[in-house]
């Protein structure tokens, strides 16, 4: 099963970035009969440009996410703010977090 189960967010400039997070594990009974040991992947999509909204960040991500036919995680996704000090991205404010908290709420997902 291949699934999403993270985005991070980041903002520069006043504008977003986002990261999705997948897994695919294959741990599964068919594979074992075959001889196949476990061989669990995992990958990152992220969006290429900066983009002016959260919601137009997040949504570029999670479209392409079913594009490749990766489906939402069983357990809630999580929408988090990335802080990366290597990185010039802004601090997150209190409204950027309240907005992230707004989206993550909006779609059903954690954001804590």
């Amino acid at each position: 099963m291949t699934y999403m189960h993270t985005i991070k967010v980041k903002k520069l400039d006043g504008k977003w970035a986002a990261k999705l997070f997948w897994l695919e594990t294959q741990d599964n009974e068919e594979n074992k009969a075959m001889g196949k040991f476990r061989g669990n992947t995992d990958g990152v999509i992220s969006t290429t440009y900066l983009e002016s909204t959260l919601f137009h960040a997040v949504e570029l991500v999670y479209t392409k996410a079913f594009q490749f036919g990766i489906q939402e995680s069983p357990h809630k996704i999580g929408l988090y703010y990335e802080e990366d000090e290597s990185e010039n991205m802004d601090v997150p404010t209190e409204q950027d977090l309240e907005e992230i908290k707004a989206e993550a709420q909006k779609r059903g997902w954690d954001h804590d």
